[in-house]
C-alpha cells in the first residue's frame, strides 16, 4: 500500500483494507458507530470514492495487460526476425529456397510461398522453389519472359505490397489501386489464395555517381487476411531487405564458384574441375565394378582459323564445337569439358568401350556433317577422338594419357575419325574414315584439310 491509498482509506474513514482472495477484489472494513453517524450523501459520497479507486485500479490492470501483450508481441516479432537473419547468414541460393518455401509461410500464417529468380544474361524469371507440389501448370524451373505478367508483378516496385484476386474479371489489384488492375491468366489464379503479398528482391547499386535497383527475383506468398497486419507491414520489410541482401550474396558466391570451374567461353567445365569429376568417377566405376570410358577430342587443323580469319572466328569455332560435343552425348550422365586449347574431353559412366567408340563418332559426324557459321562465312570443320577405357588401379594422369595417345593415333591416322586406346580391356575395330578432307569456302578462299 502506497501513500496515496493511505489517504484514500483516511479520507473514508476505513479501519483496515483486506484482498479477499484471488484478483482485484477488496473489501474495506468500517466501525459500525462510524456507518450509523454517516448522512445518506456521506454514503453515497463514500460509494463515489470507492467506485473511482476500482475505476483506477481497472485502468492499471487494463494498462499492465496491454504492456504485457506488447512486450510479448515485441519478443515475437524481434525473434522472428533474428531467425531468418541467422538462417540466412552465409546461405547459398539453395538454402534461401528451402527457407522461402517452408519457413516464410508460417512467419505470415499463409499457406503458401514461391520464388522465382532473375537471370540478368538471359533476361528470364525461373520458378526456382515453391511451398509443397507445384500444380502441373507452374512446375519448377519454368522461364518466364519479360512479357509476363509475374514481371510487372515484381518489378514494377521495390517494396513489399499487397494485391487482391477479383474473381469477376480474373484480375488482381495492387493495394486497392483500380487503375493499376492487371488480369491473371487462369494458371495462374491459385498462386494468389485470393489476396497475396509481393516481396520484389532487389539490390541497391551505385555506379558513376547513379543508384539503380537491380533485379534479383521476387517472392508471392497466399495471404489469408483481409489486410496486412501492423506486424505483417513491418515484418514484410524486413524480411524482404533481409532476403534480397542474402540471396545477392549467394548470387556473388555462385558466381565465382562457377568462374573457378566453368570455361567462360565455351561453358563447360574447364580441365581443373574436370580433373576432380573423373576421379571421383573412377572411385565410382571402382567401387560399383562397372564401365566407365572417356574420348578426348581435338579440333583438326585449328590453328588455320586463327592465323586465316583471326582470333574471335577461332573462339565461334570452340564455342560451336562445345555445343555439338553437348548435345552428343547423354544429359545429366555424361560430362562434356574443354581440356585445353582446341581439346575437349566426355567423361561417359557406365560406358564399354564399344559403346563409347559409338559415341564418339557420332561426335565426330556431328561436327563434319553440319557447317559452321561466323558472321557472314560457313565452312567446314572436322574434329579427331581417341578413346580410352578405364582400367582398374590406373591414376587420372594414366587414363587421360591413354586417351590422348589414342588420339594422336587418330591424327597420324589422316585426322576426322576416331581411334581406341591401347592396352584396353576391349580391342575395338577402329572406324575409319580415309582419304577425308576438309572443305572451308569463305569468299572463295579453300583450305586444304
Amino acid at each position: 500500500m502506497d501513500d496515496r491509498d493511505s489517504d484514500f482509506f483516511n479520507t473514508i474513514g476505513a479501519d483496515e483494507f483486506k484482498h479477499s482472495g484471488g484478483g482485484d477484489e477488496c473489501i474495506l472494513v468500517y466501525r459500525k458507530s462510524e456507518l450509523l453517524k454517516m448522512s445518506h450523501e456521506q454514503l453515497l459520497e463514500h460509494a463515489l470514492i470507492l467506485q473511482d479507486a476500482y475505476v483506477r485500479l481497472e485502468r492499471e490492470n487494463s494498462l499492465n495487460a496491454w504492456e504485457t501483450r506488447e512486450f510479448n508481441n515485441n519478443l515475437t516479432y524481434f525473434s522472428q526476425v533474428a531467425k531468418l537473419a541467422n538462417q540466412l547468414n552465409a546461405a547459398t541460393i539453395e538454402t534461401i529456397s528451402n527457407i522461402v518455401a517452408n519457413d516464410l509461410p508460417s512467419y505470415f500464417n499463409c499457406s503458401r510461398a514461391i520464388l522465382f529468380l532473375y537471370d540478368a544474361e538471359t533476361e528470364m524469371l525461373t520458378l526456382h522453389a515453391s511451398t509443397g507440389p507445384c500444380p502441373k501448370s507452374l512446375p519448377l524451373n519454368r522461364v518466364i519472359n519479360g512479357d509476363h505478367f509475374i514481371f510487372q508483378l515484381l518489378f514494377h516496385r521495390v517494396d513489399p505490397y499487397m494485391t487482391e484476386y477479383h474473381p469477376e474479371s480474373g484480375s488482381i489489384i495492387p493495394d486497392d489501386q483500380a487503375d493499376a488492375m492487371l488480369p491473371v491468366p487462369p494458371e495462374w489464379v491459385e498462386l494468389f489464395s485470393n489476396r497475396a503479398i509481393i516481396f520484389p528482391l532487389t539490390m541497391r547499386t551505385s555506379g558513376d555517381g547513379e543508384h539503380s535497383d537491380m533485379p534479383l527475383g521476387g517472392i508471392i506468398i497466399g495471404y489469408p487476411n483481409a489486410r496486412f497486419e501492423p506486424k505483417d507491414v513491418d515484418l514484410s520489410f524486413i524480411f524482404n531487405n533481409l532476403i534480397s541482401t542474402s540471396l545477392y550474396n549467394a548470387m556473388l558466391l555462385s558466381k565465382l564458384n562457377e568462374m573457378t570451374i566453368i570455361d567462360s567461353l565455351t561453358h563447360l567445365y574447364n580441365r581443373r574441375h574436370l580433373i576432380t569429376l573423373l576421379s571421383s568417377s573412377m572411385a565410382q566405376a571402382k567401387r560399383q565394378r562397372h564401365d566407365l570410358s572417356i574420348a578426348m577430342l581435338d579440333i583438326d587443323h585449328f590453328k588455320r582459323f586463327n592465323d586465316t580469319f583471326g582470333h574471335i572466328c577461332g573462339d565461334e569455332v570452340l564455342r560451336q564445337v562445345g555445343e555439338r560435343l553437348k548435345l552428343s552425348i547423354r544429359n545429366e550422365v555424361d560430362i562434356p569439358a574443354r581440356y585445353g586449347g582446341e581439346e575437349f574431353v566426355a567423361i561417359m559412366p557406365f560406358t564399354s568401350m564399344d559403346q563409347a567408340v559409338k559415341v564418339a563418332e557420332r561426335i565426330r559426324a556431328n561436327i563434319e556433317n553440319r557447317p559452321f557459321t561466323w558472321e557472314r562465312h560457313q565452312f567446314a570443320v572436322t574434329g579427331s577422338l581417341g578413346v580410352a577405357e578405364y582400367l582398374d588401379g590406373e591414376t587420372v594422369e594414366q587414363f587421360i594419357d591413354r586417351a590422348d595417345r589414342a588420339l594422336y593415333k587418330a591424327k597420324n591416322g589422316g585426322r576426322n575419325r576416331v581411334s581406341d586406346a591401347p592396352n584396353a580391356k576391349v580391342s575395338t575395330q577402329l572406324r575409319m574414315r580415309k582419304n577425308s578432307s576438309i572443305k572451308e569456302n569463305v569468299i572463295d578462299n579453300r583450305i586444304d584439310a
